[in-house]
């Protein structure tokens, strides 16, 4: 009795067994219901020869069923290892497939970089563009390097003033100063002239430079002193104070002269170095042709150097550009402003 229960619950952990590890069911086959049933007839008569040879029939049929579902287990194995790997190969696709689309998209980005900076470069776009209905007054600066102007040319191309080149350090006189300040002059345009400030030089003998060249008008603009990097200076930067220093004393020399205060043109560098926080009192042109121009000490500029690609009608020389301006306010602020 004790026996044919175990073999019960033998049969019964076995077929879930097998209904959890494949897809055949072998509990309840005909085989073994068979022998069961067999084995129950034979207890009831006694035959014990006749039911040795029927449980015997059972073990084996139970020993096939076991190696047939060892087999199919191994099947189920192989199967599951198989699937496991074609997974694999899979993930593995997937993943180069998706470096491949970064990859791409990375390589589009960087390409339409080059292509932007290629034509800002050419000055076919321009970074740096003002709405004309927040600031309509435009204006350019040159010096040699824009070589013979024809300045009734330049003049109608919408702009309203120029910053002329003049003297540079203690002694240097741009070649081409003579003649564009006297033929700027009969046009319509209001005419400014500026220097560019030297490291290198005493404030005093700089100040001399320009007033030995530049007239006194009463329509003229102010005086420019240009503050920016030359050479290794950016990287060498000279001492503030002594910059400082320099700077005043020309500053106060031009004033003295022409009886306006100068404006005082840098770039953001510059500015951040030797005038933030110091010489309130003067007006600024800040040069920034990529953004907007921010102050490190949020001072409001007076005029901004928004580009140095444009092209404009009217001069040939080795530079094809041409720096363009616009001052911060009206037209009727710009004619009132001295």
């Amino acid at each position: 009795m004790y026996v044919r229960i175990l073999y019960k619950i033998y049969y019964f952990l076995l077929g879930i067994v097998f209904l959890r590890k494949t897809d055949y069911n072998y509990i309840g086959r005909p085989e073994i219901i068979c022998t069961e049933h067999i084995c129950k007839k034979h207890m009831h008569t006694g035959n014990k020869e006749n039911m040795a040879a029927t449980q015997n029939m059972q073990y084996e049929s139970v020993s096939g069923r076991v190696e047939m579902c060892n087999a199919d287990l191994r099947i189920c194995s192989e199967r599951t290892k198989g699937l496991g790997n074609r997974r694999m190969k899979g993930e593995k696709m997937n993943r180069k497939k998706k470096w491949i689309a970064a990859g791409a998209v990375l390589i589009v980005l960087l390409l339409a970089i080059l292509v932007l900076f290629a034509l800002a470069r050419n000055g076919t776009i321009l970074l740096n563009n003002p709405s004309r209905s927040q600031y309509p007054v435009r204006g350019v600066d040159v010096s040699r390097y824009q070589g013979h102007i024809d300045w009734n040319i330049l003049a109608s191309n919408d702009i309203c003033f120029a910053f002329i080149k003049a003297t540079e350090g203690s002694t240097h006189v741009d070649p081409c100063f003579q003649y564009n300040y006297e033929e700027s002059r009969k046009t319509s345009l209001r005419i400014g002239v500026y220097h560019f400030f030297s490291y290198d030089s005493e404030g005093q003998t700089q100040a001399d430079n320009y007033i030995a060249v530049v007239e006194k008008t009463d329509d003229m603009l102010p005086p420019v002193i240009d503050l920016e990097f030359y050479g290794d200076k950016e990287q060498n930067p000279p001492s503030r104070d002594q910059v400082r220093k320099e700077l005043a004393i020309m500053l106060d020399r031009l004033e003295e002269h022409y009886g306006m205060r100068p404006i005082i043109y840098a770039t953001e560098k510059s500015y951040a170095l030797y005038l933030a926080d110091a010489f309130q009192e003067y007006d600024i042109w800040i040069r920034n042709v990529v953004t907007a121009p921010h102050l490190s000490d949020h001072r409001q500029w007076t005029f901004w150097q928004y580009t140095d690609r444009e092209k404009l009608e009217g001069y040939q020389g080795d530079e094809k550009y041409i720096d363009m301006n616009v001052f911060n306010g009206n037209m009727e602020d710009f004619l009132e402003y001295q």
